[in-house]
């Protein structure tokens, strides 16, 4: 029996999130808010940022405000 402990690799609470990139496999991440109804999802597939509405799931591009008309929340 081989010992394959040292391939095994434990996540921190942000990769499991998706907030930052993992070593094993690259997943979507999720920088913040659009506005209090979507949040945001960078597609590693396509490399977009969306916006999706948390009620109906519903996904856009998002396109970030010109300065001084709101734009990205984050968490803190």
């Amino acid at each position: 029996m081989h010992d394959l402990t040292f391939a095994q690799k434990k996540l921190d609470f942000a990769q499991s999130w998706g907030q930052k990139q993992s070593l094993t496999v690259r997943t979507n991440q999720y920088p913040g808010w659009a506005d209090g109804t979507a949040y945001l999802e960078n597609d590693v597939n396509d490399s977009q940022l969306y916006q999706v509405n948390v009620k109906s799931g519903k996904r856009s591009i998002y396109t970030i405000p010109a300065k001084g008309d709101g734009g990205l929340c984050r968490e803190k």
